[in-house]
This record gives C-alpha cells, structure tokens and sequence, in this order.
C-alpha cells in the first residue's frame, strides 16, 4: 500500500514549485519536479508516478493538454488540478478530462494534504483490483475459439500438445491474430490450470521499468522505492507468465530473464538473495526475433530457450475460410449482449471480404440488410 508516494509537481513557478515541493516533502512524500508540460509528460513516462499536481496554465501547452497526454499513457494515476482562480467551467473542463480533483492558488495545506490521502486511496483500490483480475484465470471455451481453416486447426492441435508439458512456448504471429487466447487455452488445459495465468504485455510498461515489474524490488532499492513490491514472475508463482511482445526487452534485462529460464531462479531489485520459481512461460511476439538475433538486439541463447516449441498464428487473410464462421461467432455474441435479434448478414459485404463456398453461403447466411438494420 501506497502511504508515502511518489508525486509529480508540474508548475512552471519556481516559487510555487519550491512551495509545494517544501510541503509535500514534509508529509514525507518524495518529488518529481517539472517545469512545463512537455518535461512533465516525459517524467510521467519515466518515473514511478503515485500523484500528479498539474498547474492550469503553463508556457508550453495547456493544463488541459497535459492532462489528457497523462490520461492517455496511465487513466490509474491521480491528477490533482491546480487553478489561480476557481472557475466553474474551468473545474468542469478539468474534471471531466479526467481530473482526480482540484485545488485552488494560494494552496491550503490541510485541504492538499486530504487530497492526496484520498488519491492514495483510490489508487491503492484500482491497484489491489489489477493485481487480483491479474490472478483470476477466465475460462477458456472451446466456442470461443473459432477455427473451421486447416491452419487454425493446426494451431489448436498444436497448443492442446504443447499444454501435457512445461516446455516454453514462442507464440509468433500478427497484431490481432488471437495469441493471447491461443496462451490461455495451454494454460487451461495444463497441470497448471488451477494456478494463476498472468499476462504481461511488454510494450506497454516503459522500458526503464521493465526489469522492476517482472522481477518485483525492496524498500530502498532506489529512490523512491518505499515499499516492497512483488514482480509478475513471484505472482505468476505455480502459474503460467505470459511475457507478450517479448522482443521489446531490453538488453540487461535478457540477461536475467535467461538466468530465470534457465536455472528457475531470480533476485528481486536491492535485495542479493535468489528465490526459487515455479513458472511455466509463454512467449509471443509480432515481430522476427531471428532478425533480431541477427541485428544483435536480441541474445541467442535467449532465443533458443524461449522457442522450444514455436506457434505461429497466420493472419485472418490466409485463411478466409474462418471469415464467415468468425462473423457468425460474433454476431450471437453480441445479439445476445444487446438483446437484439439480427440472424445473420446479406451477401453483397461478404463478398467484398473473402471469396465464399457454397455451403458457407447457404449455411451461415441468413438475412437481408432491412434484418441488419432492425
């Protein structure tokens, strides 16, 4: 639990910069100072961030701006707006850009103070709410695959193979191709199932912060590390991690990752002890790790340890077959979220979309255009 945090003052005051650093500082809280907003996003970005304080007006770009850029990189962090003058439509503006609240100029210490506290709060909620969806496995179905090409079908008989093992599985295909189902089926139908699946895309975790995430850190491993965190390898613990975009780490952090892989075992950031680990990993990636390999970005031996056993999950385009089946798996699926009654689609858009069989067209194609639109 976040007591102490981390905040961000992006004010372009420096006498009111200094102001609330002094303040927050004797709360015990540790500051991130920013000047304008672009340096404040950058911060954003690359700092371990508990709360903003966002000054209205800046130099560079507006309060509002900024505050939509933070939304849009992490909705979970707190934004406390700070205002010259409370304005109504200001306040609105803010609040319904996302705003966590706001305070107005010269600064209450008491009402800041409170303001903080209840941040932490919701913060603290949305975080424990994110670590335990982290451990809740979905079910997997086998109507939620939807899979009538012989490639596909491939790729099922592949994956139910691969989950009687704890081998390492490399999931290679397209943005959008289904690897992350294709993951949580192995892990459904494993030795693991009734332990947690734990899925971790990569790319969206700053690469500065890679490393903390998977491996977890002690109190006062760096500045501002306050508190001991548990990494995704120690909550995936009995479980399966599934590492997506894997071609996104960074150079040190292979190394460790190798090493965990290897001899299933890891250290957390500041502490020198090594703990065991019993993890099986997935990985997947849209990219060519053996041109990666071969452009140096990415470690070898890393590469053959991850791909044990390779899936590759070929793009809707090459096999049009499951077009029509998919379109109908969708439908029930929303006519039965929406309430509505619509049977299936007209002739003339699928036509445009992929080349059909007769028995396609006959079998999963019932309805006119007027039926869509009701």
């Amino acid at each position: 639990m976040v007591d102490k945090a981390r905040i961000l003052v992006i004010e372009d005051e420096s006498s009111q910069r200094e102001l609330l650093k002094h303040i927050l500082s004797s709360m015990g809280h540790a500051v991130i100072e920013a000047e304008n907003g672009r340096e404040g996003i950058e911060s954003f970005k690359n700092e371990l961030i508990d709360v903003v304080l966002l000054d209205y007006k800046l130099p560079d770009i507006s309060g509002i701006d900024v505050l939509k850029e933070l939304q849009s990189i992490n909705s979970t962090i707190p934004v406390i707006m700070i205002t010259a003058f409370q304005d109504v439509k200001l306040v609105v503006e803010a609040m319904k850009s996302g705003a966590f609240y706001y305070v107005v100029k010269p600064v209450n210490i008491e009402e800041l103070s409170l303001l903080i506290k209840r941040a932490l709060n919701t913060l603290n909620l949305q975080r424990e709410v994110s670590r335990l969806r982290s451990l809740i496995t979905p079910e997997i179905e086998f109507k939620d695959i939807v899979a009538q090409s012989r490639a596909m079908k491939e790729v099922i008989s592949l994956a139910m193979r691969s989950a009687a093992s704890d081998a390492n599985v490399l999931i290679t295909g397209e943005s959008g191709t289904g690897k992350e189902v294709i993951a949580r089926l192995i892990h459904s139908m494993s030795k693991r199932k009734d332990h947690t699946f734990v899925p971790v895309n990569l790319a969206a975790i700053p690469e500065s912060l890679i490393e903390s995430e998977l491996f977890g850190y002690k109190t006062g491993a760096f500045t501002g590390a306050d508190r001991d965190k548990m990494g995704y390898i120690e909550l995936a613990e009995g479980g399966t991690l599934f590492l997506d975009e894997i071609g996104e780490t960074p150079p040190m952090v292979q190394v460790k990752l190798l090493r965990v892989i290897q001899e299933k075992k890891f250290s957390k950031l500041g502490d020198p002890r090594e703990r065991k680990c019993n993890v099986r990993f997935i990985f997947a990636t849209n990219k060519d790790l053996r041109k990666l390999v071969e452009e140096g970005k990415f470690r070898e031996d890393l590469y053959y340890r991850i791909n044990v056993i390779n899936i590759h999950i070929p793009p809707l385009r090459e096999r049009r077959e499951d077009i029509p089946y998919l379109l109908d798996h969708f439908l029930d699926k929303y006519c039965s979220r929406e309430r509505k009654k619509v049977k299936g689609f007209t002739r003339e858009p699928l036509n445009c979309s992929c080349d059909m069989t007769t028995r396609a067209m006959s079998g999963s194609l019932r309805t006119s255009s007027n039926e869509l639109a009701s």
